[in-house]
């Protein structure tokens, strides 16, 4: 990482859609096929991300400008109906991975959900980008299940002791 300082903290993607925007597609090049395509339809999903937890949406900060952002959600359920952490969409600008942002930005998620009582959390990854999987796995996620051309990693934790 350069010399400068990361700032992780949580954001309104609104006042900063285009360049998220652009960040989202730059994170998905080559594996469209796990991401929404047209302007309109990222700019919707992320207002929906930001909707369902607005205290869950974080953005990595590097000299002032976004590198990455996390939106995790702390209302979701899993398919039997028990709360989990979720993080729905995580994404750090090419350039810049390899260099711990995303696992810092990852964590910092996590701590948000923590912080609302979960100690399961879960996502969904494609099932070609073993690159995330692999990062994923480092965190302590495993793969619990797969639904078509998605698979589903989960990580619980044990409570901590009052």
């Amino acid at each position: 990482m350069t010399g400068e300082e990361l700032v992780i903290e949580n954001v309104d993607p609104r006042s900063m859609i285009k360049v998220l925007v652009e960040i989202y597609r730059r994170a998905y090049a080559g594996i469209e096929v796990y991401a929404y395509r047209r302007t309109p339809d990222i700019v919707g999903y992320m207002k929906w991300l930001y909707k369902r937890a607005p205290d869950g949406f974080l953005a990595a900060f590097l000299g002032g400008e976004p590198v990455g952002f996390i939106a995790v959600d702390d209302r979701w359920m899993d398919h039997h109906g028990k709360p989990i952490g979720e993080i729905h969409e995580f994404a750090v600008d090419p350039p810049f991975q390899g260099q711990g942002i995303g696992t810092r930005l990852c964590l910092a998620g996590l701590e948000v959900l923590r912080n609302k009582g979960h100690r399961r959390f879960g996502l969904w990854v494609g099932e070609y980008n073993t690159k995330a999987q692999r990062f994923y796995e480092k965190l302590g996620f495993r793969k619990v299940g797969q639904w078509g051309i998605w698979i589903r990693m989960e990580k619980e934790e044990e409570p901590s002791s009052p």
